[in-house]
């Protein structure tokens, strides 16, 4: 499934939201998850481990070093091209 990126509320609220989370976790669609290494809601660490419980098939992408005040919006065009590169790879990988 493709989503339109999210602002940091859904990050902030998923405690809330658990179980419907980890109802997502077993689904078996195809997932990628796009992440900025800096970003200040959804830290790597966190991230990945929270990725590691979701069932596959599944692919992450990282960006290194993206403006950490602006950790998770893809804010310059090379960034918005290189995401859409990414994601366009891995639909047509999928499909």
């Amino acid at each position: 499934c493709i989503s339109y990126p999210c602002d940091y509320l859904w990050f902030l609220t998923l405690p809330h939201a658990a179980g419907r989370w980890r109802g997502y976790a077993s689904v078996p669609k195809p997932k990628l998850f796009v992440w900025g290494t800096r970003d200040q809601y959804a830290a790597k660490h966190a991230a990945l481990k929270w990725y590691g419980t979701l069932a596959p098939p599944k692919d992450v992408v990282l960006f290194e070093g993206l403006d950490p005040k602006r950790g998770h919006v893809f804010h310059t065009v090379s960034l918005v091209a290189a995401l859409s590169e990414r994601v366009v790879a891995w639909v047509l990988k999928m499909a």
